[in-house]
């Protein structure tokens, strides 16, 4: 019965209408239908639409495919799209999520050049990168000081508030405020 719901979504023509289906069957979804609901998204959606499956299907799929979903978002070229991915994707994310799955999101969300695109994704992820050890979110954040360093003001500062809580995370409230006073003080070398 469910197979055949399955195969009555793929004859749906437009693609909302698919991926809502896709969203309205996944609760009832068994693990055995799961990789073609997957597939079904993957190559009959549209970006904006296939996003919208794989975050009405991450409740339901093992961390496996959740690891699989994520990657597929990272690449996803619209960045409005994918910034949206990321944020619908983050909240079913498991605990601990493994760190190379993390630092690809933390990648693509960096990526993403329209500051509030980019800003909401980094605010979804947030929550998962401040769980990882502190070396490795220590490590992470590194690299993502030398991505801001490159940054305009405003965007710097939009990227710094979202990112507030991982400064915390390693340093305190007053890390938090250390980092906008220095940020203020130098913000005169940026546009």
């Amino acid at each position: 019965m469910l197979r055949e719901a399955l195969l009555c979504v793929e004859d749906i023509r437009h693609d909302e209408a698919r991926a809502r289906a896709l969203e309205a069957i996944s609760p009832h979804l068994p693990a055995t239908l799961v990789p073609e609901a997957l597939t079904v998204a993957r190559e009959t959606l549209g970006e904006d639409a296939r996003v919208r499956a794989y975050v009405g299907l991450a409740p339901y799929l093992p961390e496996a495919r959740l690891a699989g979903v994520l990657e597929a978002i990272c690449e996803i070229e619209d960045e409005y799209v994918r910034a949206q991915g990321l944020a619908g994707l983050a909240p079913h994310l498991p605990e601990p999520f493994r760190r190379e799955a993390l630092k690809k999101a933390l990648g693509a969300a960096k990526e993403i050049q329209y500051m509030d695109a980019r800003a909401r994704a980094l605010e979804a992820l947030v929550p998962f990168l401040t769980r990882l050890p502190r070396s490795s979110l220590y490590s992470l954040w590194c690299e993502t000081l030398s991505d801001l360093a490159r940054r305009t003001r405003q965007d710097i500062l939009s990227d710094l508030r979202a990112l507030a809580p991982l400064i915390a995370a390693l340093g305190g409230q007053e890390a938090v405020a250390e980092t906008f006073r220095t940020i203020q003080s130098t913000g005169r070398w940026w546009p």
